[in-house]
C-alpha cells in the first residue's frame, strides 16, 4: 500500500474521531506537507494534459453539396420547317462525413453521399 494511502487512511480515522471531514483533513495535510502538495499538483496537471490531448483530436463533421446543369440542343428537319429540341440535365450531389484522428496516428472516416 502506498505511504500516501496509508497516511490518508490514518488521518481520516483520526479526523472522524475529532469531527473533521475528509476534505478538511486533506486540505490541512496538503497545507503542511510540501511533498503531498506537489504530488497533488502533478496529478491535477496530468488531468489537464489528458483533457488537452483528447480535445486536440476531436471528431470533424463535414458536409458537401454541388450542382450541375447541362443543356444541349438538337436541330431537326431542313429548309425552313426545322425544329429545335433542347435537352437539359440537372444533377445535385450532396454528402456528409465524420472523421477522427486517433492519438496513435490512425484516421477513421465515414462518408455518406447521394445525388438527385
Amino acid at each position: 500500500m502506498s505511504k500516501w494511502v496509508l497516511l490518508a487512511w490514518l488521518l481520516c480515522g483520526a479526523a472522524h474521531a475529532q469531527g473533521l471531514s475528509v476534505r478538511e483533513v486533506v486540505n490541512e495535510t496538503r497545507a503542511h506537507n510540501p511533498s503531498l502538495k506537489a504530488a497533488m499538483l502533478q496529478l491535477e496537471s496530468a488531468r489537464w494534459d489528458l483533457l488537452g490531448n483528447e480535445a486536440q483530436y476531436d471528431a470533424v463533421i463535414g458536409a458537401t453539396a454541388s450542382g450541375q446543369q447541362n443543356a444541349t440542343s438538337n436541330v431537326f428537319g431542313g429548309g425552313g420547317s426545322g425544329s429545335v429540341r433542347i435537352n437539359r440535365i440537372r444533377r445535385i450531389d450532396y454528402g456528409a462525413s465524420i472523421s477522427k484522428h486517433l492519438i496513435w496516428g490512425t484516421d477513421l472516416s465515414l462518408t455518406l453521399s447521394s445525388y438527385a
